[in-house]
């Protein structure tokens, strides 16, 4: 139940599929594939195994039908084959069988064979009932489920493309294009009458169903047409006046593209940005320049109370350094900027929930979120500081720094409901409505990495996209440090002395007094 939950978060999925135990007495006979492409069909008939068990093909047999290369190597007795956007590897003596995606390493399936591959040959048999789900994994197609262990049908798709999904939101409307494949590429190019020219890259699309799209929203009409290239393009059209930005973002995992057409705020004429940034001139508007005046920061000290979070080799708990960091580089802001206030998730060694330090963030009307960690490696020299902020994981690594972060919330009571929202769609939606904070976000991170390894003397890991959840709550620019690695004994030793803390507080100070003036600049107070 846990892992399941966590693994939503992460976006990635992670499948197991294991075949039913084989039961003897059942017939064997042939077995025929039937290839279905329109209106076109192909059948071929397989020779099934005399095995005591459901009838079983040859997998190689099975792939040269199909059309998909293959690789024997010998020495190491792997069989690899190629499908277009997967490989199998089956190797001798082994009775299970591993799928992974070409285009994200994450995704990797196992399957549990009745036989292990024949020896020296990388062959092997694979009962029908196995092959439909191994097939239903690599195939672009309708793979029949049916229990009968004599016939598959596989139906190809003919579109990758066949509907446009529009939803209205608050903020402005939200278009998905759900594609059967993974999308190649995509780019998009805009006028000034208010049309997107969005070309999808090698993308076969039923395009009747499309143009029957009804426009809703700011989405005035969609024109869909083939390009000569084999590229799709679509033509979506917006009101440039009640418009204020249009963003794209991909997901791998469900092979979607959403357009996100952000509505204008209403005393912009639409060539203003959105509302959370600050387009006009506010020296003459006091009320505005109380309301975006850098006023409060939040700081926020991970892990606490029952959760310690990482654990150097001498003992040194994360929960105590980020404390130490925190409380450290709290009095330096009230000491050198007395008129913003400081307010703390936690100022003791207490468990806060990741959704409840968001929600103290935003009741203290926080106009920046702050949250400060420990990193840890396997590798033990592996060292430096990294700051994230709210996004969809870039990278293996930042998916494993996230997921340890995140991981905190198998502790808390009720912990599936009050997550359940919390998944790679609404993420996607998230960092498109606060596109303005992200951008923020992204500056003061850039420099409290570039200020922390000037200053600390750490390695500077850059700045990265994860999906921490404890950002996913607070409505203002927020980022998270990972002040360096506990499982590296130098950091160690230096995040668990005081005049470490206090260098890594005073690093921190430097970039936020940085994005102050910079920001400050922005609102014409300067």
């Amino acid at each position: 139940m846990k892992g399941g939950l966590l693994m939503r978060f992460t976006g990635f999925l992670v499948l197991l599929f294991l075949a039913l135990p084989p039961f003897a007495g059942s017939e064997t006979g042939p077995v025929t594939i039937k290839q279905v492409w329109g209106e076109k069909v192909q059948t071929k008939v397989l020779q099934s195994s005399d095995l005591p068990w459901d009838p079983s093909v040859r997998l190689l047999e099975v792939a040269g039908i199909l059309g998909a290369r293959t690789s024997y190597n010998p020495t190491t007795k792997l069989l690899q084959i190629y499908f277009q956007y997967y490989q199998v590897k089956v190797q001798d003596g082994n009775p299970f069988l591993l799928v992974e995606s070409l285009t994200d390493p994450s995704r990797k399936i196992t399957f549990q064979l009745s036989a292990v591959a024949v020896p020296g040959a990388g062959d092997v048999w694979i009962d029908v009932l196995t092959l439909k789900k191994l097939l239903f994994v690599v195939i672009e197609g309708i793979v029949s489920q049916d229990q009968n262990p004599n016939s598959i049908t596989i139906s190809y798709r003919m579109v990758d493309l066949d509907q446009i999904v529009i939803e209205e939101k608050t903020n402005g409307t939200l278009l998905k294009f759900p594609f059967y494949k993974p999308l190649k590429d995509f780019e998009n190019r805009k006028d000034e009458s208010g049309k997107n020219y969005l070309t999808l890259v090698n993308v076969r699309a039923d395009i009747a169903a499309l143009n029957a799209t009804k426009p809703v929203g700011l989405v005035e009409f969609i024109d869909a047409k083939p390009l000569k290239s084999g590229a799709l393009q679509l033509i979506v059209k917006v009101n440039p006046a009640k418009v204020s930005s249009v963003d794209f973002e991909y997901s791998e995992s469900t092979r979607e593209l959403f357009m996100n057409i952000r509505k204008a705020a209403p005393e912009s004429d639409g060539s203003q940005a959105a509302a959370g940034v600050v387009p006009i001139p506010i020296k003459s508007n006091p009320h505005m320049k109380d309301k975006w005046a850098l006023d409060v920061i939040v700081l926020d000290a991970g892990h606490g109370g029952k959760d310690p979070g990482t654990i150097g080799k001498k003992s040194t708990r994360e929960k105590d350094v980020t404390l130490g960091v925190v409380l450290k580089l709290g009095k330096k802001i009230q000491k050198e900027f007395p008129d913003i206030k400081v307010v703390y998730t936690r100022d003791d060694d207490t468990f806060i929930p990741l959704d409840k330090r968001g929600k103290i963030a935003n009741q203290a009307k926080g106009k920046l979120f702050i949250s400060v960690h420990c990193n840890a490696n396997k590798k033990k020299d592996i060292n430096g500081v990294e700051s994230y902020f709210l996004g969809l994981n870039k990278s293996d690594e930042a998916l494993e720094v996230s997921k340890r972060e995140n991981a905190v919330i198998l502790d808390e009571d009720n912990y599936e409901e009050k997550y359940k929202d919390f998944n790679e769609e609404n993420l996607i939606l998230l960092t498109m409505a606060q596109s303005a904070f992200l951008e923020q976000s992204e500056k003061i991170a850039i420099n409290v990495s570039k200020y922390v390894s000037d200053h600390a003397d750490l390695d500077n890991r850059g700045v990265k996209q994860a999906g921490f959840m404890v950002l996913w709550t607070p409505s203002m620019p927020s980022i998270l440090i990972e002040t360096g690695f506990l499982s590296n004994p130098e950091e160690e030793k230096f995040l668990s002395s005081e005049k470490g803390q206090q260098k890594v507080a005073d690093a921190i100070f430097k970039a936020i007094a940085q994005y102050k003036n910079d920001y400050e600049k922005s609102l014409g107070k300067l």
